[in-house]
């Protein structure tokens, strides 16, 4: 027997006809369809997921180029207006906030880069880019207008992220 569209055999029918399951459990015992698109779904989503990737690579590019060129600018406009020797610690402190700035999108751009070639999050990385904002955190604000327990809390959470990454380092070493 002839298919009439394709011209080819049509298939045979299967000799023992499939049982549809009953009960509450149909779900589990019926078979997946096994067409080719989804198989396919798999791939799809990876490659949706690596256009993502690149484009917040793109975006964070975009953004440590607007940090340094801001940077730029303060330390040009700094030492324009004022000698190196008479700038305030506010001065200085905001020059070094924008740096780390800086230092934490370049370390963003080599985290998203590690993720397009291992195909999977290095969570020790992102441990070091937290401790790095952290650290920008403490570097920038007063601590005489701080709430105590706001330290207290700055304090466990450095703690907490060295020992996350003293453990995972630690696994990796063995």
């Amino acid at each position: 027997m002839r298919n009439r569209r394709n011209r080819r055999p049509a298939r045979a029918l299967p000799s023992t006809p499939r049982r549809k399951s009953s009960g509450i459990l149909w779900f589990v015992t019926a078979k997946p369809p096994s067409t080719h698109w989804t198989r396919q779904i798999p791939r799809y989503v990876g490659n949706l997921q690596r256009v993502i990737v690149v484009l917040i690579l793109a975006l964070v590019l975009v953004l440590v180029a607007v940090l340094i060129a801001r940077l730029g600018w303060l330390i040009v406009t700094d030492l324009l207006q004022t000698p190196i020797t008479q700038l305030s610690a506010a001065q200085f402190l905001n020059l070094f906030s924008f740096v780390l700035l800086v230092l934490i999108g370049v370390e963003l751009i080599e985290s998203v880069q590690l993720f397009l070639t291992d195909a999977h999050v290095h969570v020790e990385f992102l441990i070091l880019i937290a401790l790095t904002a952290i650290c920008r955190k403490i570097i920038i604000m007063e601590v005489t207008k701080e709430a105590p327990l706001t330290l207290m809390g700055i304090a466990a959470l450095v703690i907490s992220l060295a020992a996350a990454y003293f453990l995972i380092k630690g696994r990796h070493l063995e």
